[in-house]
């Protein structure tokens, strides 16, 4: 495993520094806009070359992935494919959603999805027919929430290295190979592109990488409910999760549309609340990343989830309530946009 590492982390950080230098050429680059944190143009598409490390050093490994999952696999390329396509030409939102549910129709025929809520007060609340709509809105939303969080350098790269952190120590205390080998090339691949992603980024990762990373995590996460309780996968993976449910909630509230884009999610809120820092921002919403996953594996999974669900919808409403308080307080108006993603 040690040698898969180091391939990946070696392989990603060359790859993505070729892709620097050839962006531009590759009309793989970020024009600034007026939701852009940033001011110039600067390369993107990153995600192409981080995993491509990925799918080389499997390949190199000599991985049973590909012959134990094979749709899985299949439903991977999908994903990573009109990510890709989304860097070079920006696609319809309804595209990118066909796709992905598509994938995740892969997935669950692959014999990876969600059965069962869990128990609440001695009651095993298993899913029968709706195992498989659970699994599709599961998987699609939380590729689009990761998706979301884009929106710093960093963030969410930094993210996705504290949830995949937690999975992978779920998959290593219970020696699942599967969860331990994907959460390596995952972890790897994206540790070499924060190499060039922190602030001041080099270099976006781009629809190929939010995406795909949203994705893998997705099926890491249903995984991983073998060993813990759905409301702890609610918890290791909150960020994403809190910041998408929250910005709906809020729309509603100001009657504005739940599907065009705007700047009023959490990194929105917290880098004016920051003076514009995009380091202490990043910084803080990983560290409130790195305590939920924390709560999520050591305590929540241990609790019986008649009472941390109601815990996990309290954090919800507190944020909610504590980010309307800091608007109002800084006296931050609701950004609405004309069009674009969520």
């Amino acid at each position: 495993m040690l040698f898969l590492f180091i391939i990946t982390l070696l392989l990603s950080i060359v790859l993505v520094f070729f892709l620097i230098q050839y962006a531009s050429s590759l009309g793989l680059v970020a024009i600034p806009n007026e939701r852009s944190s940033h001011k110039k143009v600067t390369p993107c598409g990153a995600g192409i070359a981080f995993f491509s490390s990925v799918i080389i050093s499997t390949l190199l490994y000599g991985s049973s992935i590909y012959d134990s999952y094979p749709l899985l696999v299949s439903a991977f390329f999908m994903v990573f494919g009109i990510g890709i396509y989304d860097d070079y030409r920006q696609t319809a939102s309804q595209t990118k959603f066909l796709v992905i549910i598509v994938a995740a129709l892969f997935v669950y025929i692959d014999g990876i999805g969600i059965h069962s809520l869990g128990n609440y007060f001695g009651h095993n609340v298993f899913l029968s027919w709706m195992a498989l709509p659970v699994t599709l809105l599961a998987i699609v939303g939380f590729t689009n929430a990761l998706n979301l969080s884009d929106g710093l350098d960093g963030l969410a790269g930094s993210i996705c290295l504290v949830i995949i952190t937690g999975l992978g120590y779920i998959g290593w205390v219970n020696d699942n190979i599967f969860m331990i080998y994907v959460s390596i090339v995952l972890f790897s691949s994206l540790l070499g592109f924060m190499w060039f992603n922190w602030n001041p980024a080099k270099v976006f990762m781009g629809d190929s990488g939010s995406l795909t990373l949203g994705f893998m995590i997705a099926v890491l996460s249903i995984q991983a409910l073998a060993y813990v309780t759905p409301v702890s996968i609610l918890f290791i993976a909150a960020i994403p999760i809190l910041d998408t449910v929250i910005v709906m909630m809020r729309r509603k509230k100001h009657k504005c549309s739940m599907v065009n884009a705007d700047k009023n999610h959490l990194h929105h809120i917290l880098l004016d609340v920051f003076s514009g820092s995009v380091k202490k921002t990043v910084l803080f919403i990983a560290s409130v990343q790195l305590f939920f996953t924390v709560l999520g594996i050591f305590f929540i999974n241990h609790v019986g989830q008649e009472f941390t669900l109601p815990l996990f919808f309290g954090f919800l409403f507190l944020f909610y309530w504590l980010i309307e308080k800091v608007c109002a307080k800084v006296n931050r108006p609701f950004f609405v946009a004309d069009e674009g993603r969520v």
